[in-house]
């Protein structure tokens, strides 16, 4: 289920199966905080990618933004700041002469190399990207991801900070999580949990103070390329706070949240809860 790579690098690229380069990942610290307390920046810059959607936990979800104007773009998430500012979510456009910012998502969890558990960022859907030609060859150190699919796919990414072995949560219950679509956060769906079908490994890249996790999964979205992002302050609860029933090994019912279960996995594993 899991691939790690060693070397760590601060970019990395997303590529079809031909190798045409269809999304550019970027990490650094925000500007202006100590090592102590640093929190990760990522920039991203798409390619051929003119649609983004926001699940912004909002009655009108999901807002559609067209980016036909834009000579060019991308979109800065940013984990935490130095000015007490929340962590947010907005796109650079330039058009003309001028650069143009706008806030996708006005608030979401801050990205701490602290940070433990999984993260989980935003959702890249190639849709037709997939069947483009071969471009120009990647030249940069960087990391790079393949997506070889002939199916409609879904790229999900995570973030951990640099600390404890992340790896450790995923013997917990929310390490379930990489088994099921992002739309539990979505609180206009309802937050129902929905399988989700893995095309290869998770995989786990080092870059800067943190960690970045691949996931790609199979997709109904075949037409326009979309970047999805979410408001995720609360995604660890909107995902445990789900009741779960078995029976013990006297044959008794238990109830309880996955919550409560993650709580006491945890404390067995000496885990931060």
């Amino acid at each position: 289920m899991l691939e790690g790579v060693g070397e760590n690098k601060d970019r990395i690229y997303i590529l079809n199966s031909v190798g045409r380069r269809l999304l550019q990942l970027r990490i650094k610290n925000e500007s202006g905080l100590d090592s102590h307390a640093a929190a990760a920046q990522i920039k991203l810059i798409p390619y051929s990618i003119r649609r983004a959607r926001v699940w912004g936990d909002q009655p009108d979800d999901p807002k559609i933004y067209s980016l036909s104007n834009a000579k060019t773009y991308e979109f800065t998430y940013h984990g935490f700041g130095d000015d007490s500012k929340p962590p947010k979510i907005h796109l650079v456009e330039r058009v003309e002469v001028k650069n143009k910012y706008k806030t996708l998502v006005d608030s979401t969890l801050p990205l701490l190399k602290s940070q433990q558990r999984l993260v989980p960022l935003f959702s890249f859907l190639p849709g037709y990207l997939l069947k483009f030609p071969e471009g120009d060859p990647v030249k940069k150190r960087s990391h790079r991801f393949s997506i070889n699919s002939e199916h409609p796919v879904q790229v999900d990414f995570y973030l951990t900070g640099e600390g404890e072995d992340p790896y450790k949560y995923l013997k917990t219950p929310f390490g379930l999580s990489l088994f099921y679509q992002l739309n539990y956060m979505n609180r206009v769906q309802r937050g129902v949990l929905l399988p989700a079908i893995h095309v290869n490994s998770v995989t786990v890249y080092p870059m800067r103070n943190y960690k970045l996790w691949v996931r790609c999964i199979l997709s109904e979205h075949s037409g326009r390329p979309t970047l999805q992002f979410y408001k995720n302050n609360d995604y660890y609860c909107q995902f445990v706070n789900r009741e779960v029933a078995w029976r013990d090994n006297k044959g008794n019912l238990v109830r309880k949240t996955l919550a409560e279960h993650d709580r006491n996995v945890c404390e067995e594993l000496e885990l931060d809860v």
